[in-house]
């Protein structure tokens, strides 16, 4: 009878050992479950986060490769190329395609000794966007890679807005006005 006590009250202490360690593993499990879900949802937010800043990224920079190509349209007047490239530039800088933005940036390098001061005045609209470039050049230049751009274009930009344009001749039955 002991042995048979014994045995029985052993298979008793078994099973409810059994069925301990099953909710203990089972708490376990849904403590795992959920932490997995978290972390899950958490990284699946900060994809979508980093997804919509690329997309956005890839707008700007598409929207500066529109403006890059409409300054290369030969009908514009300079002064309209010139708007387009400083255009282009800053959706290059908010794309962050600094490739094509050192590209635009050497376009207005050249460009800049060939506007006048009437010029300058005929952009005065956009003069903001001209300040606008220098500061978000200013922001992004790291080490110092824009630093020699950001000199000559200011320097440019004074030469141009006190150069005066040459007067044109007119020939006309053999007059010449000015």
């Amino acid at each position: 009878i002991i042995n048979w006590w014994q045995n029985r009250n052993l298979k008793l202490r078994e099973k409810a050992l059994k069925e301990d360690l099953k909710d203990f593993f089972n708490d376990e499990l849904s403590k795992l479950k959920k932490e997995m879900e978290t972390s899950i949802k958490e990284q699946f937010k900060e994809e979508i986060g980093k997804s919509k800043e690329n997309q956005e990224e890839i707008k700007n920079s598409l929207q500066g490769t529109f403006f890059h190509l409409q300054a290369n349209i030969e009908k514009q007047s300079h002064v309209e190329k010139m708007k387009s490239l400083v255009w282009s530039a800053l959706c290059y800088i908010e794309g962050k395609d600094f490739l094509n933005l050192g590209g635009v940036l050497e376009m207005i390098e050249n460009g800049l000794p060939k506007l006048y001061k009437e010029d300058i005045q005929e952009m005065d609209v956009d003069e903001a966007n001209l300040k606008e470039l220098l500061e978000e050049l200013n922001k992004i230049n790291d080490n110092s890679v824009y630093t020699v751009f950001i000199r000559k274009f200011k320097l440019e930009l004074e030469k141009a807005r006190n150069r005066a344009r040459e007067p044109k001749l007119n020939f006309d039955n053999n007059s010449s006005t000015i």
